[in-house]
């Protein structure tokens, strides 16, 4: 049997381009350009539906993400789920997720959502502050956050998460209290709480607190989520209990997902070529252009979808990107699935155990709460030391992953 596969699918436009944001996404009100999408995208749901019913391939899960997918009228919505369900088959318990900015949610729009296929909606807060939301340059108020949130607790039938952001510029440990316990006002089943990165030019500038406050800070929201019934899976993720989002677990646990629109990264379980599908041990990288032009122009043809598009994955591209992504997880790296590629690491987990930086459980590893603030660090040593490890694995085709065979 095979297994199931995510869809990712990219709405790049927004209402205006936030000055934290360094996702390929565009503010964009005219209509034609926005028509265009919603046509290139059906034509390459349609492109990619017979190979994936050939491949006998179902999803579990799919993701609109951003860009402001709510920015698309209902009626927009409707014509690329109707291409969907056209095109793809989809388990009957397959979580449908949308991203959505509060400025756009209505009760027009949520009472189309609840009887279309979307189940989860994942709303973007990023604070209850004025001050905040002025420099991040968000639409939405603190006023406007909270009446979305309040309809949405009212009226979404479904399940839903907000996103709220830490290590905001002069942000200090009270200010980020008071954003969660106005948070605790609406019943998510999960939050996302994510540490400011300034990377954009206009966020260079910014101030924020040193390392010490911001490790205060993210010790304070774990305890206090964890009081509020919210476990803690993933470094920036918490939940109420068995609502993760099944859809980043995919990211997270290094599963295979098919990814759609400018920009859109996905990773598949197969070669591809003109004729077929083949299975790849390692699977196989799926980058489309950045330009939505460039994606207009070649996202749709045959040719120019698997020669371009896809780039099949080495043995080392797949071992770091497994530990980069299983690290980030409360349940950690599965010994198992490092032993099937020819990795082994019980003398790293040892000498990091005894640092306080992993902790070792049955059959796998995880990071240790106060390794979770230097894991990009972490990682790349932990990288360091398998390089021996990774050069024997290149040379050993008998290694693969069964997801991806």
């Amino acid at each position: 049997m095979s297994h199931p596969l995510g869809l990712y699918i990219h709405v790049p436009f927004c209402q205006h381009k936030c000055g934290y944001c360094d996702f390929n996404s565009w503010a964009e009100e005219d209509s034609q350009v926005i028509q265009q999408w919603i046509d290139c995208i059906t034509e390459q749901i349609a492109f990619w539906g017979p190979y994936l019913k050939k491949d006998k391939r179902v999803f579990d899960s799919v993701f609109f993400g951003g860009g402001t997918p709510n920015i698309l009228k209902n009626d927009q919505l409707q014509l690329v789920f109707t291409a969907l369900q056209k095109h793809f088959s989809f388990t009957s318990k397959c979580e449908w997720s949308i991203e959505a900015n509060p400025e756009f949610i209505n009760k027009t729009q949520i009472d189309f959502l609840n009887s279309s296929p979307v189940n989860r909606l994942s709303i973007g807060i990023q604070s209850f502050q004025n001050k905040q939301l002025q420099r991040l340059e968000r639409k939405a108020d603190r006023l406007q956050n909270q009446k979305a949130l309040g309809l949405v607790s009212e009226s979404w039938e479904g399940d839903f998460s907000f996103d709220l952001m830490y290590a905001l510029p002069e942000q200090n440990v009270e200010a980020l209290l008071e954003d969660l316990e106005l948070a605790m006002d609406f019943p998510a089943d999960h939050i996302s709480l994510y540490q400011l990165t300034l990377t954009t030019l206009k966020s260079q500038n910014w101030q924020q607190g040193d390392e010490k406050t911001r490790l205060q800070m993210h010790n304070l929201a774990e305890e206090f989520l964890a009081q509020e019934g919210y476990a803690k899976y993933e470094v920036s993720n918490f939940c109420k209990a068995n609502k993760e989002s099944q859809h980043n677990l995919k990211y997270w646990q290094l599963q295979p997902f098919l990814a759609l629109g400018p920009g859109a990264r996905g990773l598949l379980p197969w070669q591809a070529n003109a004729s077929d599908l083949r299975p790849s041990r390692f699977g196989v990288h799926q980058n489309q252009p950045n330009s939505f032009n460039l994606w207009k122009e070649g996202a749709t043809k045959l040719s120019y979808e698997f020669d371009k598009f896809l780039r099949p994955r080495s043995h080392s591209d797949h071992v770091k990107e497994l530990l980069m992504m299983n690290m980030r997880l409360k349940s950690g790296v599965a010994l198992n699935r490092l032993s099937a590629l020819g990795i082994q690491v019980d003398e790293i987990i040892l000498d990091y155990q005894a640092l306080g930086y992993l902790r070792r459980e049955p059959g796998r590893f995880a990071l240790s709460q106060r390794a979770e603030v230097i894991l990009d660090t972490l990682i790349l040593q932990i990288f360091d030391r398998l390089q021996p490890q990774l050069q024997k694995g290149a040379l050993d085709s008998s290694l693969y992953d069964p997801i991806f065979a």
